[in-house]
C-alpha cells in the first residue's frame, strides 16, 4: 500500500484518470545554480525589509523640506 497510485484512484471521480503520482528523489536538495540563488535572494529578502523600514520610520521619507 506504498504505491501512490493505490492510495489515489479511490479518490478519483467519473471520468478522471491519474496522469502522473510520484515523489521528488530524496538524493537530489540542491543543485549548483542554488549556491548563487540562495545568497541573493537572502539579500533582496532584506533589501526590501530595509526599504520598507526606512520608508515608514522616518519622519521625513523622501527628504522633503
Amino acid at each position: 500500500m506504498n504505491d501512490p497510485r493505490t492510495r489515489i484512484r479511490p479518490l478519483l471521480r467519473e471520468g478522471e484518470r491519474l496522469l502522473w503520482a510520484g515523489q521528488p528523489d530524496p538524493k537530489v536538495s540542491f543543485t549548483g545554480a542554488d549556491a548563487f540563488l540562495v545568497p541573493f535572494s537572502i539579500l533582496w529578502g532584506f533589501a526590501i525589509f530595509w526599504e520598507f523600514k526606512a520608508a515608514t520610520t522616518a519622519k521625513q521619507p523622501y527628504f522633503c523640506s
